[in-house]
């Protein structure tokens, strides 16, 4: 497979000189060529560009050029469609790219948020988050007919689709009228009777206790017992690809660790076999929701090793308990965050983040295997001058 090369010189908040211009960028919008292609955004100044990055032919393309701020990409499930989200005077907006026609149009004129809107696995609907007064409003958007359905409202702490589409859960918080008497963990929600009356979202997993005292910047919930209280929280959620388990952060042991709940535990109509299982003992987590492999054998998830920046580590969960099941792959002189497996799972690509600028590192996942030093062979993406960040694996062809 050919290295990466750098496709643009961003400079001076110009853009520079392309390796080629957006005939090639449709072009390789309309064909899938089964090989792992990466979208990201780079901005120097004023100016950026969302890219496709081709593996197989090396270069790297302009697929929307904006003087706006992306700070938000989603792949619709068949790749032909990326959603992504702008800043621009203040105020997010989503948006969506048609790849076969290059066209980009407004997807509604509801405010967005900066979290990643995400699809159902059928590509029939679009979720996302708007702020509210400082509630989160989740809205299901009709991917045909455009139609937007407001879902919930309260204090969305991630979400993830399950595998079939059937429900989203979400990791709540109380907050608005509509979950001031909930207890903070992991809801699911039906998505066929979302914004219907008397459809509410089901607790699945977290505390029992009433939630007390939101805590700003912990995204956590005193819960106040008698005289004493303690921090809570199951927030984050990620369904494994085979529906059998679902992942999340949880700050029951005392910090932030992931954990992961059998899918049984997530039916009304079938009983729980164990309770959720510790995977990580970090000395402190990201407030990033742990992704899983395609294959579903390893979750990579961010760290804070001593509070000086984050990294990138994965987990083996085919070997739970053993001494070095988790272990930091980026480089520990980078601030490491945003990790996206691609979708055969032989690449991992994440940002890499040091004070003078920002690319993307994307490592060859056999070094997982091999034990060998993932961040010494990574190849970077890169532009002089420019912030590089937002990596999403475009799906395969169907």
């Amino acid at each position: 497979m050919p290295g990466l090369r750098l496709a643009a010189v961003l400079g001076g908040g110009v853009l520079g000189p392309l390796l080629a211009g957006i005939a090639l960028a449709l072009l390789i919008g309309r064909t899938l060529t089964g090989g792992p292609q990466l979208a990201y955004f780079a901005s120097a100044g004023s100016r950026g560009a969302v890219y496709l990055h081709d593996f197989e032919r090396g270069t790297a393309v302009p697929l929307y050029r904006t003087a706006s701020q992306v700070v938000a990409l989603s792949w619709s499930p068949d790749g032909r469609r990326l959603a992504f989200t702008t800043h621009d005077d203040g105020v997010f907006r989503l948006r969506s790219l048609d790849l076969d026609s290059g066209r980009a149009q407004l997807l509604t004129h509801i405010t967005a948020s900066s979290q990643r809107p995400q699809w159902s696995p059928d590509g029939r609907r679009l979720a996302f988050l708007s702020q509210d007064g400082g509630v989160s409003v989740l809205y299901l958007l009709d991917a045909d007919s455009g139609a937007v359905v407001e879902a919930l409202r309260g204090i969305v702490r991630g979400m993830s689709w399950s595998p079939d589409g059937a429900s989203l859960v979400l990791g709540l918080l109380p907050g608005g009228d509509f979950l001031h008497n909930l207890t903070p963990g992991l809801y699911a929600l039906p998505a066929e009777c979302a914004g219907a009356a008397g459809c509410a979202p089901v607790h699945v997993a977290g505390s029992t206790q009433p939630c007390d005292q939101p805590v700003s910047g912990l995204d956590g919930c005193i819960a106040v017992s008698g005289s004493s209280g303690s921090l809570i929280g199951d927030y984050l959620p990620a369904w494994s690809p085979d529906g059998s388990r679902l992942a999340y952060l949880s700050f029951r042991p005392g910090s932030w660790q992931v954990y992961a709940l059998d899918a049984a535990c997530l039916r009304l109509d079938a009983a729980c076999p164990a309770g959720p299982q510790r995977l990580t003992f970090e000395p402190e987590l990201a407030s990033a929701a742990p992704q899983w492999s395609p294959d579903g054998r390893w979750l990579v998830f961010q760290g804070w090793p001593g509070r000086v920046g984050a990294s990138v580590h994965v987990l083996d969960t085919a070997c739970l308990g053993c001494p070095s099941a988790a272990r930091q792959i980026s480089d520990w002189q980078d601030a490491a965050y945003a990790p996206a497996w691609s979708p055969d799972g032989r690449w991992l690509a994440y940002v890499a983040r040091r004070p003078d600028f920002a690319r993307i590192d994307v490592i060859n996942t056999a070094c997982l295997f091999d034990r060998t030093d993932c961040a010494a062979s990574a190849h970077r993406i890169a532009y002089r001058g420019a912030v590089t960040w937002l990596p999403e694996w475009r799906p395969n062809k169907p």
